[in-house]
């Protein structure tokens, strides 16, 4: 059984290095790619003003998937305010080689498209980070620690999430394709496909990970397991919502049977002081009166009878 147990920790160990391989390799013919000089932050300054095609990131809650989508554009056009720059995609092919993404027009005498994704700065980035403490985790199989490398938050609105570095040169890469945020505060946006899903109020960020001194992520699997996270969350926050809104309900109307009640109450005793009045004043009517004498009858009958004067009455 030790055997075992001991050829699958190698196998593992083995896996492992060769994943950190591979992940060295395609990181360095990314960064290869952009040339010493920096090549592709030239041609990302000069595609806002050519024919390119912009590429948006967006991941489903319920299927908890996250995807690619894009868009012939005339040049780039920022989709928001602020400072926006694009920033150029690679493709990572067979044999982990990278290439420039790129789609062939098909008209006569008209260049290639470049594939661009959104980019921009975090104008309040500086003003919050200092306050943050980032973390790092041990992953198993691992030998070196993973240090926090960017920050996911929730975007205005809650219509998606955002991705900000927190170091120089950090490269991203969804299924196929591969980008840079070239420094802190540079960040993307994934928008949610579903229009209908807000940000649970319990959630306020999470972090990427790399090994220490790789500065590479692969975000399909981590945000995956993000928005499966938030929706999970998100559903349990309604549920709670609905749990309270029932309970509210019921107190209110319990209040107001209580209220329907105390008047009902209140009604009734009315009516019975009401019908007690009406009582005692069919009462006095009904009774027999006594004679009533003016002044003069009084004194004769006084003298009369020698008894006391009888009540007089002032008509």
């Amino acid at each position: 059984m030790s055997v075992v147990s001991g050829k699958q920790a190698h196998d593992d160990d083995v896996d492992e290095e060769e994943m950190r391989r591979r992940r060295y390799c395609l990181l360095e013919r990314f960064m290869a790619s952009f040339g010493p000089e920096g090549r592709g932050v030239y041609e990302g300054r000069k595609v806002r003003y050519h024919p390119c095609v912009v590429y948006t990131m967006k991941v489903s809650v319920k299927k908890a998937q996250v995807r690619w989508s894009h868009r012939n554009s005339r040049r780039f056009l920022p989709h928001r305010r602020g400072t926006i720059y694009p920033i150029i995609l690679c493709r990572a092919v067979e044999g982990d080689q990278v290439e420039q993404l790129v789609h062939r027009s098909g008209g006569p005498g008209e260049p290639d498209r470049p594939g661009v994704l959104s980019g921009f700065y975090q104008t309040d980035y500086y003003i919050h980070e200092p306050c943050r403490e980032r973390g790092m985790i041990q992953k198993e199989g691992s030998a070196a620690p993973w240090t926090e490398v960017a920050v996911i938050q929730g975007m205005p609105g809650g219509r998606g999430i955002t991705v900000t570095s927190h170091v120089e040169h950090l490269v991203l890469r969804l299924h196929d394709l591969l980008f840079r945020l070239g420094a802190p505060a540079a960040t993307v946006e994934i928008h949610f496909s579903e229009q209908w899903f807000s940000l649970p109020t319990g959630w306020t960020e999470g972090g990427l990970f790399a090994e220490d001194g790789l500065h590479f992520v692969d975000i399909a699997t981590p945000v995956e397991n993000l928005v499966r996270k938030l929706y999970d969350m998100r559903k349990q926050e309604d549920q709670e919502m609905q749990r309270r809104q029932s309970e509210t309900e019921e107190e209110t109307e319990r209040r107001l049977q209580e209220e329907v009640t105390r008047k009902q109450e209140e009604e009734d005793r009315r009516r019975i002081c009401q019908r007690k009045k009406e009582e005692r004043r069919r009462e006095e009517e009904a009774a027999p009166k006594s004679p009533v004498y003016s002044r003069e009858w009084v004194a004769v009958l006084g003298k009369i009878s020698g008894a006391q004067p009888a009540v007089v009455s002032t008509v």
